[in-house]
């Protein structure tokens, strides 16, 4: 068995080398929920329609243009659950009107997104960097299950279409994203495709990246959608990470 897997590994091609991990500044930025989601959708990775708001009239007003129900989000906390800094599935504008009143008081920047619904699964992806390997990309399960099972596996960058289809199917979540107890399945290639583009997107900034985590990357039976994501920074003056045209 042993010699079958060596010929195995020497039948591959020879991955590409690992990415540089010489990062530039010493000093952190950290961008809010929606300029880091601003990033992410350049390098063609899906996230809610969303506009940012200051007022009740300005909240009320956006979530009649979206059309359906909506999420209510403070922006410039990045533990939002926790803060009870965000409010889901606002169906109406009373609804609308009475959670902005109350996240007004924790910021004011509110960011109000479309309600994702016919969520299958939901995965965290991130990418942070290692002092000796650099920049490393994780997925596992979405929500605090990660925290919770330790149900992840991380990759070095850059990586490929298979290693990212092995990882995934190696995680214990894995049944649902392949449909369980008769519930539909969910869109694998497009959460292959997101999930590369997080690690072009970490390839492409990697002398300014430090930390960046997509956390749920939500999965229904035809879309992946970026429902969150934090992004920090090296450097200030860095202000505007590179985009896919730059790279």
């Amino acid at each position: 068995q042993c010699a079958a897997d060596i010929g195995a590994a020497w039948a591959k091609p020879l991955p590409p080398p690992p990415l540089a991990n010489r990062p530039s500044g010493s000093e952190y930025i950290q961008l809010d929920e929606a300029a880091s989601k601003d990033r992410l959708a350049a390098f063609g990775i899906e996230v809610p329609a969303a506009a940012i708001v200051g007022s009740v009239r300005e909240a009320v007003e956006a979530a009649r243009s979206l059309a359906g129900s909506v999420v209510l989000k403070a922006l410039g906390i990045a533990h939002k659950t926790e803060h009870q800094a965000v409010c889901l599935n606002l169906r109406d504008s009373a609804a609308v009107e009475a959670a902005v009143t109350n996240l007004l008081r924790l910021s004011d920047r509110i960011l109000v997104e479309r309600f994702t619904e016919d969520v299958v699964v939901e995965l965290i992806v991130g990418v942070h960097r290692d002092p000796a390997l650099g920049l490393l990309l994780t997925v596992g399960s979405g929500g605090v299950f990660v925290e919770l099972t330790g149900d992840s596996h991380t990759l070095t960058l850059p990586t490929s279409h298979a290693e990212v289809s092995a990882a995934l199917s190696g995680l214990r979540c894995a049944p649902l994203l392949h449909g369980y107890r008769g519930r539909p399945a969910a869109a694998l290639d497009p959460a292959l495709e997101a999930i590369l583009a997080i690690g072009e997107f970490a390839a492409a900034n990697n002398a300014t990246l430090e930390e960046l985590d997509v956390n749920p990357l939500a999965l229904t039976p035809d879309r992946a959608i970026a429902l969150d994501a934090l992004i920090r920074l090296r450097a200030p003056g860095e202000a505007h990470p590179m985009t896919p045209e730059a790279a």
